[in-house]
């Protein structure tokens, strides 16, 4: 297996691409101090995501790059489909279409996310954003260096906002 399957490649640069692996990820995570205690802040990290990865990975025996995607970011949000795919999802998704209700309920439970703009909220992997029109948007975006996509759909049937 390749590292770049098992691992996380950052890049500032072209010139200056590093391969991160995710256990290092995570030590580097946990050697920091806690900057509140749980339920007293947010901030937004991608460190779930590298977990997320390496569950993935414990549970199949896969790498994580073998059963979701291939893609130089690893777990940290990266989704490879079309964009009809995504709009499928993006509108399933907060209808309830896809997880159970409690579930969705809980990444609906939002805290204040300025970090993804005016009036933005996060829950568990999902932000919602206010439309200019009264609405909301629930959906989620990512960037790694040279790309940067934010998209989601409003509730009540509104069509999904573009990427």
């Amino acid at each position: 297996m390749s590292r770049r399957g098992r691992g996380f490649v950052y890049v500032t640069h072209l010139a200056d691409a590093r391969y991160y692996a995710p256990g290092g990820l995570v030590g580097t995570a946990l050697r920091h101090k806690a900057e509140f205690d749980p339920g007293k802040g947010w901030k937004y990290s991608n460190t779930n995501y590298v977990l997320a990865g390496l569950i993935v990975q414990k549970v199949t025996g896969r790498s994580f790059a073998e059963e979701v995607a291939p893609s130089w970011g690893w777990a940290a949000g990266q989704m490879v489909s079309t964009g009809s795919g995504l709009n499928r999802f993006r509108t399933a998704l907060p209808a309830g279409d896809l997880l159970p209700e409690a579930r969705l309920d809980r990444m609906r439970t939002t805290v204040p996310a300025g970090y993804f703009g005016p009036g933005a909220r996060y829950g568990p992997g999902l932000v919602s954003t206010p439309l200019s029109c009264g609405g909301v948007a629930w959906g989620h975006g990512g960037s790694i260096p040279g790309y940067e996509t934010r998209g989601g759909a409003a509730i009540e049937g509104a069509p999904p906002m573009s990427p």
